[in-house]
């Protein structure tokens, strides 16, 4: 009975040990895909401001100002657009600038401020625009924000890449952790399990239960993970609350779905790939 109630004790703490082992591989997966939509996310809300300025000449009189309104205003690309007089764009220089007082004119011309939509701030796609806009009489100049969008799609995709290299290390580690587990398991019940090998229990009947303690602990410890996650989530919310924006609550319920997935259905699998593995060993290779 000491025996018993001792192997009890190690098997219930070896399983402990392994749910908050794999809780904590999970918590960390479940950060880094949530960093991976907040990444995209801020991404995209900062390309909304990405665009570019139209200056146009007001020599060639109102009427073709208003048609490079109204070429703007039925773009596919405008999200936003925002037109300043000569006056107007003299005062905001003078803001940011100060007021010159050598200039007895205004050396500004009117301007087209325009915001394109996300998927268009790419440095390609804002060139495409500004050479058509370049055939229209009366426009003056474009000025382009590139180089912005170059530098934010190089970021985010940096990012990106750097995320994918901790998911798939993460995803090494789990699968090294459950299988060897799993294996110290068997290998304590070896007696029992060649034993039900020699009555004639079939392969699948001896791995099942060991299958499905393992998605039981791959639940167990998604449900810790994505209870961790979600209170860390909700603890930067209330510090900066910018963090709301970039992470909503259905990517946090994403991500909750995601690692409850991966919990159970890698628990499950590497147990029955290194179950299988195991009890397929000759005697000799079991025993010894």
């Amino acid at each position: 009975m000491k025996g018993s109630s001792r192997h009890r004790r190690h098997f219930d703490g070896s399983r402990l040990i392994t749910i908050i082992s794999v809780a904590m591989v999970l918590l960390v997966m479940g950060i880094t895909v949530i960093l991976g939509i907040g990444t995209h996310q801020a991404g995209r809300l900062v390309r909304s401001n990405v665009g570019f300025v139209a200056v146009v000449n007001p020599s060639f009189g109102q009427k073709s100002l208003d048609s490079v309104r109204t070429a703007l205003n039925n773009a596919p690309y405008v999200s936003e657009i925002t037109t300043r007089t000569a006056e107007e764009v003299l005062k905001r220089w003078e803001e940011l600038m100060g007021p010159e007082e050598l200039i007895d004119i205004n050396p500004f011309l009117p301007e087209y401020d325009v915001t394109v939509k996300p998927e268009w701030a790419k440095p390609d796609s804002l060139r495409k625009i500004a050479a058509e806009l370049d055939r229209i009489s009366c426009v003056d100049h474009i000025q382009l924000q590139a180089d912005i969008a170059a530098e934010i799609n190089h970021s985010v995709s940096s990012v990106f890449l750097l995320l994918l290299m901790v998911g798939i290390a993460l995803l090494i580690i789990s699968v090294v952790l459950i299988s060897n587990t799993v294996k110290l398991q068997i290998h304590s019940q070896r007696f029992i399990i060649h034993t039900q090998q020699y009555v004639g229990a079939t392969a699948r009947y001896i791995v099942a239960p060991y299958v499905r303690r393992a998605a039981l602990n791959g639940l167990l410890a998604a449900i810790i993970a994505a209870a961790a996650l979600t209170a860390l989530v909700f603890y930067a919310g209330a510090i900066d609350p910018v963090v709301p924006h970039i992470i909503s609550g259905w990517a946090v319920a994403v991500t909750v779905a995601f690692i409850v997935i991966v919990g159970v259905v890698l628990c499950a699998l590497t147990a029955h790939i290194a179950a299988m593995k195991y009890i397929h060993r000759s005697y000799d290779e079991i025993f010894n």
